[in-house]
C-alpha cells in the first residue's frame, strides 16, 4: 500500500523506512527525534522496551507488543511494535498523538 504524504506538527515526514501496513502507517522510533522526542531503550535477551518522551508526555512500547503504556493507562495499538534494522517500529499516529504531536496524512 502506498504511503500517504505525512505532516507531523505541520512539517513533512519522509523516509524510505516509512511503511503502510494494511492502511496503518508505521515508522521507526528514531524518525520522531526531530520533533523533540527523546528515547530511552532497555534491551535484554528477552525484552526490548523503548520509552519515548516529549515534554510531560511519554509512551512506552515493547517489541512485539500490541499495547502502549501512557500516563493515562494502556492503549491498544493498531499494529504490533516490531524490530527492524536495529530499532523498534511503531504505529505513527497513535504514538505521535500520545506524545502530543499532530499528524496529518494527505
Amino acid at each position: 500500500m502506498p504511503v500517504p504524504r505525512l505532516l507531523v506538527e505541520g512539517k513533512p515526514l519522509s523516509s524510505p523506512l516509512i511503511a503502510s501496513l494494511n492502511g496503518v502507517v508505521v515508522v521507526p522510533v528514531s524518525l520522531l527525534k526531530p520533533f523533540g522526542v527523546e528515547m530511552q531503550t532497555s534491551r535484554t535477551s528477552e525484552v526490548w522496551t523503548v520509552t519515548l518522551r516529549r515534554g510531560s508526555h511519554w509512551v512506552q512500547v515493547q517489541a512485539f507488543g500490541w499495547e502502549a503504556q501512557t500516563p493515562s493507562g494502556r492503549v491498544k495499538l493498531e499494529r504490533a511494535v516490531f524490530p527492524f534494522q536495529g530499532e523498534l517500529v511503531v504505529p505513527l499516529r497513535q504514538v505521535a498523538e500520545a506524545l502530543g504531536l499532530s499528524v496529518q496524512a494527505q
